[in-house]
């Protein structure tokens, strides 16, 4: 590349942090994606590591967690320049001082860029790498880069760690075991938590209202189960092998570093909702697009909706078979009842329709995985997100 051509991807580089994704608003017949990393045509787009394209990568990740950091503080900072456009705001917020060359921020946007370029590579092996259509609007520009590509990135990370410590585990699939039961349980969650995502950028593709705004739901709820169960979970520290609820958290019985972990994963997973809500807006009107291919379309949408309740039944009939100790039927029960009461009554207000019915597990999805798994299976199966000792008995 020559001097040339290097100076003006620098130029690009610089000038596309403070714009906020300020860039989409080009015209629609413009046959460049707004997004793309400098220097990366749309026909090698995918091609991440052939001719130094992932340094493009690399930058275009710094930028998209960049704007996710400006995303997260905006609400915090807008204050200090009342009267002012967001836009300019966000510029400010990027290029203070204070926050630009602090060692902290700069740490967590190489660890958010870390994250997000597994993400991008994988939306970009279905297709959702680039720009969705030509008129895709900013805010869904903003989510997709910054809040869809990261969360995906940092779960496919997870799914390699927990599917490596399954496969290094001598007992996997030959005896009953309460570790490897919540590993597995972990590695579900991380799939059927990037298949969301999948769903989601789908959904936006066909400009399905209803739809995109059940992912998104589910995209919340998936943060707000987690800090349901890191609650409960610290009110299950006492008691033989902590089934017992008590209003008195044991605190002898919490391991301060697990706690630490779970406290900050919840908050990572709470945080979500910053970047996600404002698709909530958006009004598609349903307008005519071409849609996506119909196997990503239909398979992640299987995931999001019945994947949640397909491995909640598998750990219900291992409760009813005694696999986690005496639990009341009651518990057991609770999360089928729930999600069928929740459904009969969608059809009662809105009608019977397929599609609503579709959207309603989508979005329970979450809280039906995570909070149903906790009353099914009883907390022990949480112990690492409540912080305390993982070294109680097996099941």
């Amino acid at each position: 590349m020559s001097i040339g051509a290097d100076a003006a991807a620098g130029q690009l580089l610089i000038a596309k942090l403070p714009q906020s994704y300020q860039s989409c608003n080009l015209p629609s017949e413009d046959p460049e994606d707004p997004d793309r990393s400098p220097g990366m045509s749309r026909d090698n787009s995918k091609a991440f590591m052939h001719d130094g394209s992932m340094v493009n990568e690399f930058w275009y990740a710094w930028d998209g967690s960049v704007e996710l950091m400006v995303d997260t503080f905006y609400p915090l900072l807008s204050c200090f320049w009342p009267g002012e456009e967001e836009a300019v705001v966000r510029r400010r917020i990027a290029q203070t001082p204070v926050l630009k060359y602090n060692p902290t921020w700069l740490v967590c946007v190489l660890a958010l860029a870390i994250m997000m370029i597994p993400g991008h590579m994988f939306h970009s092996l279905l297709g959702n790498g680039e720009k969705l259509r030509s008129d895709e609007l900013d805010v869904e520009t903003a989510a997709r880069v910054g809040w869809v590509y990261t969360y995906s990135g940092s779960f496919l990370m997870f799914a390699a760690f927990f599917a490596v410590k399954l496969m290094m585990d001598s007992t996997f699939l030959q005896d009953w075991n309460g570790q490897v039961v919540a590993d597995m349980m972990a590695f579900a969650i991380v799939i059927l938590y990037v298949a969301g995502d999948a769903h989601l950028l789908f959904q936006m593709r066909r400009k399905n209202t209803i739809m995109t705004h059940a992912c998104v739901i589910s995209r919340v709820t998936f943060g707000l189960a987690f800090f349901l169960v890191l609650v409960q979970s610290l009110f299950h520290t006492c008691g033989f092998w902590h089934y017992v609820w008590s209003w008195h958290i044991c605190w002898d019985q919490i391991v301060f570093k697990n706690l630490v972990i779970a406290c900050i994963f919840c908050v990572f997973m709470s945080i979500s909702a910053i970047g996600y809500y404002p698709l909530l807006e958006i009004d598609y009107k349903e307008e005519p697009v071409n849609p996506p291919p119909p196997w990503g379309l239909w398979f992640s949408g299987f995931l999001s909706a019945l994947g949640p309740l397909c491995v909640t039944i598998v750990i219900g009939i291992s409760g009813f078979m005694g696999h986690f100790g005496d639990r009341p039927l009651i518990l057991m029960s609770a999360p089928f009842i729930i999600i069928v009461t929740v459904t009969l009554l969608r059809v009662a207000v809105y009608g019977f329709a397929w599609e609503r019915i579709w959207a309603t597990l989508v979005a329970l999805g979450p809280l039906l995985l995570v909070t149903g798994s906790f009353s099914i299976a009883g907390p022990k199966l949480w112990s690492l997100l409540s912080g305390s000792n993982p070294h109680a008995p097996n099941y």
